[in-house]
């Protein structure tokens, strides 16, 4: 084999496995991984209905559980993260935290993500998608009764870039809690590509366009903080811990500047590791915020407000 030749082999070769590798990395990072949801206590599970939630828009098929509050008067959906599912929203066991909301009269559906848990397959958008999916739980409660204005949701990490969407889309949500949530995704991506694929930046954009193939979305273009000004109307707590190194403080501090939020900043060492450190705490603040502002307030202008739009969307459907 002539010189050239070898090197034109060897050129193809490098550019064939320069594919591979990147095409592995878009796989990663856009695969869900799901777990199985945990198993609840004795005393959630006699009270939990596990049901079937249609996402908004796009009618994908998810699952979730509901724990119900007796004499409820409001609602909670508790939204996970990337690679998780319902049971374990905040890198711990959460049906502590649902059983305190159910003390206190709020009803809470724990929602699996599509591709995670136990709902239908699909491939991680990192929020663009997932929004829908939430919708999709806010619609269901309002289909069991609850008032828009008397619905709240708690989003972790992706499942609170998702939330922040959402909200922004439906007034219906009477208050918000966001941990540990992403606001910019080509940030996040800039800050993780090499400390976790060891390539050097400039394969960052070969990853983002088979990302673009394998899930049709431009994740890197989705920005949940050009949202994050329509949560001014509604009363949102952001939480994130201090030493979270996936996505960094600096995240909330816009998502606080864009919202007009409440910050409470942890001392946890880690991504979503508020309630890990301390789950007293957490349970605490979270609940009395829930009650404070889908209980005890009078939701008013948006309460109607909430009301007036999902009316319009119902006879859109039905048209």
């Amino acid at each position: 084999m002539t010189t050239p030749a070898i090197v034109l082999t060897a050129g193809v070769g490098l550019l064939l496995l320069y594919a591979v590798v990147i095409a592995a990395i878009a796989h990663h990072f856009t695969r869900a991984r799901p777990q199985q949801p945990r198993i609840m206590s004795p005393q959630l599970h006699d009270t939990c209905e596990h049901v079937a939630v249609v996402a908004r828009d796009d009618a994908f098929q998810l699952r979730a559980s509901v724990a119900h509050a007796p004499n409820g008067h409001g609602a909670v959906v508790l939204v996970h993260g990337r690679g998780t599912c319902r049971g374990n929203e905040l890198r711990a066991n959460s049906f502590a935290l649902v059983e305190a909301l159910n003390r206190c009269g709020l009803t809470v559906l724990l929602l699996d993500l599509r591709g995670h848990g136990d709902s239908a397959p699909a491939r991680v958008t990192y929020g663009i998608r997932e929004q829908r999916d939430v919708l999709g739980a806010y619609d269901w409660l309002v289909q069991q009764g609850y008032s828009p204005g008397r619905i709240g949701v708690l989003g972790a990490s992706m499942g609170g870039a998702a939330s922040i969407v959402a909200a922004a889309r439906e007034p219906g949500f009477g208050a918000v809690v966001l941990d540990s949530a992403f606001v910019d995704v080509a940030q996040l991506f800039d800050l993780q590509f090499v400390r976790f694929t060891r390539l050097p930046r400039v394969c960052l954009a070969s990853a983002l366009a088979v990302g673009r193939v394998l899930t049709g979305e431009w994740i890197s273009r989705f920005r949940p903080l050009d949202y994050a000004s329509s949560l001014r109307t509604r009363p949102t707590l952001v939480i994130h811990a201090e030493g979270d190194s996936v996505v960094p403080m600096s995240h909330a501090r816009d998502l606080v500047a864009a919202s007009g939020a409440e910050l409470w900043t942890t001392q946890g060492r880690g991504h979503l590791r508020s309630y890990g450190h301390d789950g007293d705490a957490y349970r605490e603040r979270v609940t009395a915020f829930f009650v404070q502002h889908l209980i005890e307030a009078d939701p008013g202008p948006r309460h109607r407000d909430g009301v007036r739009r999902h009316r319009q969307a119902q006879l859109s459907s039905a048209t």
